[in-house]
């Protein structure tokens, strides 16, 4: 098992060279060194806003490590404080917790965290979906009852919230993010027509579809592409007549 200590202030680096230990890491790295000739790794996180370390030991070892930080906090007029405590930290830091604000269902852009990763490699969540409200057409064959639940004057309203919400999906994208434009409907305005306000109005370039179909998938055959769009039909495809669009961020 592994202990977790945390020092986290201004006065760190103190505690720290008090201890023997020298702090030239760099910001999220890491190395390995000693405390009391106990082994430990030395974190360079600073996970409450604070410049600090976060401090990985063998539990065996933790009471002794423990007693040997406490001592050095307290000659720099420091004070152990409990987890609770880092929370409300890193709160106001607007850091996320694994758990909490961060999970394998938030991604580290919805958790606003995209300061942490690195956009030329792949990890969950870079790329964002919006599967946009709409008028349902396309799903007439399993859902009759749609083409009596809406109404024309129901377009207008729809495609301004499809606007807006992609507008609000590339936002939170950094330069090179993917966003990807998703609608259940054939309806042109809210596809084709759609498409073209989004490339002219938002900061975005079109990618051609095909690269992201899986292999199996022979567009020439199977799958209408046109212009680097995809449209499924129900007659054709045995599915809803969905619409994608594919978009990476300027």
């Amino acid at each position: 098992m592994l202990f977790r200590s945390v020092s986290q202030s201004r006065y760190s680096d103190q505690v720290l060279k008090d201890l023997g230990i020298e702090t030239n890491l760099d910001y999220m790295s890491f190395t390995e060194t000693t405390i009391s000739t106990k082994k430990i790794v030395l974190c360079r996180t600073g996970y409450t806003g604070e410049r600090g370390y976060e401090i990985l030991a063998s539990w065996s070892d933790a009471m002794e490590i423990w007693n040997v930080i406490l001592e050095k906090v307290h000659g720099c007029g420091g004070r152990a404080a409990g987890l609770g405590a880092r929370d409300t930290l890193r709160t106001e830091m607007g850091y996320p917790l694994h758990g909490h604000e961060l999970s394998m269902d938030i991604s580290p852009v919805e958790a606003s965290a995209s300061w942490a990763v690195t956009w030329d490699k792949e990890f969950w969540g870079k790329a964002v979906i919006a599967d946009v409200p709409c008028t349902g057409l396309g799903a007439l064959r399993r859902r009759p009852e749609v083409r009596w639940r809406r109404k024309p004057e129901d377009l207008p309203g729809l495609t301004k919230l499809q606007m807006e919400l992609s507008e609000a999906s590339i936002e939170i994208l950094p330069s090179g993010g993917i966003f990807a434009y998703v609608t259940c409907s054939p309806h042109i305005a809210e596809t084709k027509v759609q498409c073209a306000l989004i490339e002219r109005n938002l900061p975005v370039e079109k990618m051609d579809i095909t690269q992201f179909l899986p292999e199996a998938l022979n567009p020439g055959e199977t799958l209408e592409v046109k212009d680097g769009y995809l449209q499924l039909w129900p007659q054709r495809h045995n599915t809803d007549a969905m619409f994608m669009a594919i978009y990476r961020k300027r």
